[in-house]
């Protein structure tokens, strides 16, 4: 039993609390995949150097093009970020539309579930870390995890 609370204010002290929520992304979270649309099939869509309809063009979408990565949006969200090559680039929103549940959660944001489930004798444990990499020393379940 002392293992158990042991394990459990270790935990919490890490921000893991037993049943803690995976976090998602947010509605409108950025990045996330767009669509090029309201662009004519004989046009295409301009991607400029700067969020302004005079900046240089140093690109192009078509206009069917899918899975566009919007990285970041000025200030109004009127333009968004798209790299493009071996540059970044601006396209405006009014032609793009997103594809619902494409974005991600900021991987600097997530914190991993810890399940705790005591068994038969109450000093053994499972663990069980839900959206995290377990690397163990040895090729065996009973392995210790690596540090």
């Amino acid at each position: 039993m002392f293992r158990v609370l042991s394990v459990l204010l270790a935990a919490s002290s890490f921000g893991l609390a037993p049943g803690a929520p995976v976090l998602a992304a947010e509605p409108g979270a950025l990045p996330a995949l767009y669509a090029v649309s309201g662009v004519a099939s004989d046009d295409q869509l301009n991607v400029r150097a700067a969020p302004d309809a005079g900046a240089e063009i140093i690109g192009a979408l078509s206009h069917a093009q899918t899975h566009v990565e919007i990285t970041a949006t000025n200030d109004d969200q009127s333009w968004g970020r798209v790299n493009t090559g071996e540059r970044a680039g601006w396209v405006s929103l009014a032609y793009m539309d997103r594809q619902e549940g494409s974005a991600l959660p900021d991987a600097g944001a997530l914190r991993p579930s810890l399940s705790v489930c005591a068994a038969e004798d109450p000093l053994s444990l499972s663990l069980a870390l839900e959206s995290a990499l377990l690397a163990r020393n040895g090729p065996a379940v009973e392995a210790l995890l690596a540090a």
